[in-house]
C-alpha cells in the first residue's frame, strides 16, 4: 500500500493498527521505552509517515499512557553537551506534555545518590545528571495524571560507591497532587544517607493523601512513611534501612496494627536484621485479621498474630547458623495465630547456611491444612539435592504429616555462591521419589498428592550440567513413569542436559 492511500483508511482501523504496532495488543504490560542511543519509539515512526497519521497518533491517549523513561544513555561514550541530550529531553516532553488521560509512568536507571536532590527547571540538558533532572521534572509535572508511578535505581553500582536514593525532597512537589495514583513502587534505591541530616518530617507524608492508593512497594531503603494504611491492599516494605531493631520494631508495630492490606511483605535484601533479645521479649503481640498473605525475608519478626493467614513465604534458617533468622519467629507466628495455612513457600538461603529440610520438622504440626508446598533450594553444594529429596521422603511417607497436601513443587537452582558444576539425578533420588509417589499419589484417597514437579533452573551464562538419564532409567524411575501420575522432572531449556 502506498503512503498516498493510507489516509483513506477509517480512523478506527488505523487506531487498531497503531495500538498493535505500539503495544502488540497488550497496553497493560507493554511500555513505550525512551533511552538515549536506543531505538525511536514506534509512535514517532508512525507520526513521521504523514500528517494524517501524526494527527491520529498524537490524539490517541492509549498510545501515550504507558511510558518508561531511562536517565542513562545506552551509548557508553556520549560527549557532554552534545545536542542529542537536549533532543532526547524534548522527545520525552512530547510524549508527556499536553495530555489528560491516566499515566502509567516508570523512571529507570536512576543514579543520583543524593536524597536531597531538588529540581532545577532552568538547567540545560548536557549530561546524565542534568538529564535526570529534566526527566524527573517532567514526571513530577505530570503527577496529577499518575495512575502508577515506578522508580528503579541503576544496578551497576560498585561496592565502594554510594547507591542511588529516593529523591525525597523532589517528591515533596507531588504531595497534594496524587488524585489518580493507585500504585507506586521503588526498586533498588537506598535510604537517606546516615551522614546527612534527617529528611524534613513532611517527607514521610508524601503519599498520605492519595485517595485511590491501593499498593505501595518499597524494594528500597525508606524512611518511616505514613501511608493511608486503611485503603491499601498490598504493602511491600524494606526493613534494612532503620539502623536499629528498636526503630524497625516501632514501625512494624505501626504498620501491622493499622494496615488492612491482604498482602504484606517485609524484606531485608542485604543482611539479617537481628533482634535485641531483651527488647524483643517484651514487645506486645500485634494482631491483624486482614492479612491473608505474608512474605518475610531475613529478619526477626516482632510478635505477631494473623488469625486469617492462608499464604506464607519465608526463608528457613537453623540455630546452627549462629544467626537470628525468620524461622523461630514464624513458628511463634503459627503458634499464636491458629490459622489454616493453605499455601507455603520455603526459600533456602543461597549461601553457606544450615537452614534446610532438616530444619522443617518443627513446622509440620501446624500444617495439617496445607494444600501447596513450594520449596526453593539453590545448589550451594552437592548435598543440597540429596538432603532435600531424602527429607521430603521422610516427611511424606508418613500419612499423618501434611495430610492435606495436594501440590508439591521443588525448584532447584544454580547458586552464584556455590561451586556445583553438575546436577545429577541418580537412582537413589528416583527411589526416594518413588516412595513418595506410591505413598501419596497412587490410589483413590480423598487427600492424595495430585501434583509433584521438580524444576531445575540454570545460569544461562555459565550453566551447570544436568543429568537425568540414570533417574529415568532406574527401576524406580520406570515405576514412576508407569504409574501415570502427575510427576515431572523438568529439565532446563537451552543448557547442557545429559540424558
Amino acid at each position: 500500500m502506498s503512503l498516498t492511500t493510507t489516509p483513506r483508511l477509517p480512523v478506527e482501523i488505523l487506531t487498531t493498527i497503531f495500538e498493535l504496532v505500539v503495544y502488540g495488543g497488550d497496553s497493560d504490560s507493554t511500555s513505550t521505552f525512551f533511552q538515549i542511543g536506543g531505538p525511536l519509539p514506534s509512535q514517532f515512526l508512525l507520526m513521521a509517515v504523514c500528517k494524517h497519521w501524526k494527527k491520529i497518533c498524537a490524539s490517541l491517549p492509549r498510545l501515550w499512557e504507558n511510558t518508561t523513561l531511562s536517565v542513562i544513555s545506552k551509548v557508553h561514550v556520549l560527549r557532554r553537551g552534545a545536542p542529542v541530550w537536549d533532543q532526547f529531553a524534548q522527545a520525552c516532553e512530547k510524549a508527556l506534555k499536553g495530555r489528560h488521560g491516566p499515566l502509567r509512568l516508570e523512571i529507570v536507571d536512576w543514579h543520583i545518590s543524593d536524597c536531597s536532590f531538588e529540581i532545577n527547571r532552568l538547567v540545560k540538558v548536557t549530561d546524565h545528571r542534568s538529564l535526570a533532572n529534566r526527566v524527573l521534572a517532567l514526571a513530577l509535572d505530570e503527577s496529577p495524571r499518575w495512575q502508577t508511578f515506578t522508580m528503579c535505581g541503576w544496578k551497576p553500582i560498585l561496592p565502594q560507591h554510594v547507591g542511588p536514593c529516593i529523591p525525597l525532597l523532589a517528591l515533596l512537589d507531588v504531595k497534594s497532587r496524587l488524585s489518580r495514583l493507585q500504585d507506586f513502587a521503588f526498586f533498588d534505591l537506598y535510604r537517606w544517607m546516615p551522614q546527612l541530616l534527617e529528611p524534613p518530617p513532611e517527607c514521610a507524608d508524601i503519599f498520605l493523601s492519595a485517595p485511590r492508593l491501593s499498593s505501595a512497594i518499597f524494594n528500597a531503603g525508606i524512611i518511616p512513611f505514613n501511608l493511608p494504611w486503611a485503603q491499601l491492599t498490598q504493602v511491600v516494605l524494606d526493613a534494612s534501612s532503620f539502623g536499629t531493631y528498636r526503630k524497625f520494631a516501632g514501625y512494624f508495630d505501626l504498620v501491622m496494627r493499622h494496615t488492612t492490606a491482604t498482602t504484606v511483605m517485609w524484606h531485608s535484601p542485604s543482611y539479617f536484621i537481628d533482634g535485641d533479645d531483651t527488647f524483643h521479649n517484651i514487645l506486645p503481640i500485634v494482631t491483624n485479621s486482614h492479612v491473608v498473605d505474608l512474605r518475610v525475608q531475613a529478619l526477626i519478626l516482632p510478635p505477631l498474630r494473623l488469625p486469617n493467614l492462608t499464604r506464607l513465604r519465608f526463608i528457613i534458617t537453623d540455630v546452627r547458623d549462629g544467626i537470628q533468622g525468620s524461622a523461630s519467629c514464624i513458628l511463634s507466628l503459627l503458634a499464636n495465630s491458629g490459622c489454616r495455612l493453605a499455601d507455603l513457600t520455603i526459600d533456602q538461603l543461597p549461601q553457606y547456611y544450615k537452614g534446610s529440610i532438616a530444619s522443617f520438622a518443627p513446622f509440620v504440626p501446624y500444617l495439617d491444612t496445607l494444600h501447596t508446598l513450594v520449596w526453593n533450594a539453590p545448589l550451594v553444594n552437592d548435598a543440597v539435592l540429596d538432603n532435600l529429596i531424602d527429607g521430603l521422603r521422610d516427611i511424606l511417607t508418613e500419612p499423618t504429616k501434611l495430610p492435606s497436601l495436594s501440590t508439591l513443587e521443588v525448584n532447584i537452582s544454580e547458586s552464584r555462591y556455590g561451586y556445583v558444576q553438575y546436577c545429577y539425578f541418580d537412582s537413589q533420588h528416583a527411589d526416594a521419589v518413588w516412595d513418595i509417589v506410591r505413598t501419596r499419589m497412587i490410589g483413590q484417597g480423598r487427600r492424595r498428592l495430585s501434583k509433584f514437579h521438580i524444576n531445575v533452573e540454570c545460569d544461562q551464562d555459565d550453566p551447570m550440567v544436568v543429568s537425568v538419564d540414570v533417574f529415568k532409567s532406574s527401576p524406580a524411575g520406570k515405576n514412576i513413569l508407569a504409574a501415570g501420575v502427575d510427576f515431572k522432572l523438568e529439565e532446563p531449556v537451552g543448557v547442557c542436559v545429559v540424558s
